[in-house]
């Protein structure tokens, strides 16, 4: 039989473990708060936040699926639309190059700038276009100023 002092240590042990499941929890959860708050590229809006309404402002139909089973993220009557952020330019202008071979459209890219340093990735993509003679229409949504109109409201 197990004397009482045995078991006061049980259940001591037992609080301690509680203990710091609560602290790590806490701590996480800080840690949490603080790389959200402190690092805003974790918290941004998803591609689709943008291109939904955009989209739906210039008559297209977003998210359509291709017969090859692939999703563009906006087809306007004229043009097949990547939307993507900035520093995803490249892979941005693969893709609506292959949905406009899907759909018989001209391919079209919106980006999505965070900051004003963004502009270098529209630089890229018109002078790629430009140097391999590709017919490439780019729009772009400044995310940064679109932040600065909600904050002062």
């Amino acid at each position: 039989m197990k004397s009482s002092g045995s078991r006061e240590r049980h259940h001591r042990n037992q609080f301690v473990g509680w203990g710091l499941a609560v602290l790590f929890f806490w701590l996480f959860a800080v840690v949490l708060v603080i790389s959200l708050v402190a690092c805003p590229h974790f918290a941004h809006a998803l591609e689709s936040d943008y291109a939904a309404p955009w989209c739906a402002e210039r008559g297209g139909v977003a998210e359509k699926v291709l017969a090859d089973r692939t999703r563009v993220d906006c087809l306007l009557p004229g043009f097949a639309v990547e939307v993507d952020y900035g520093h995803n330019w490249a892979e941005a202008m693969g893709q609506a190059l292959h949905y406009a071979r899907m759909t018989g459209r001209m391919p079209g890219v919106m980006l999505i700038l965070q900051r004003p340093a963004d502009e270098r990735y529209v630089r890229r993509l018109y002078g790629d276009a430009e140097y391999w003679s590709i017919p490439l229409f780019v729009w772009t949504v400044k995310d940064y100023e679109l932040q600065g109109k909600q904050q002062e409201k």
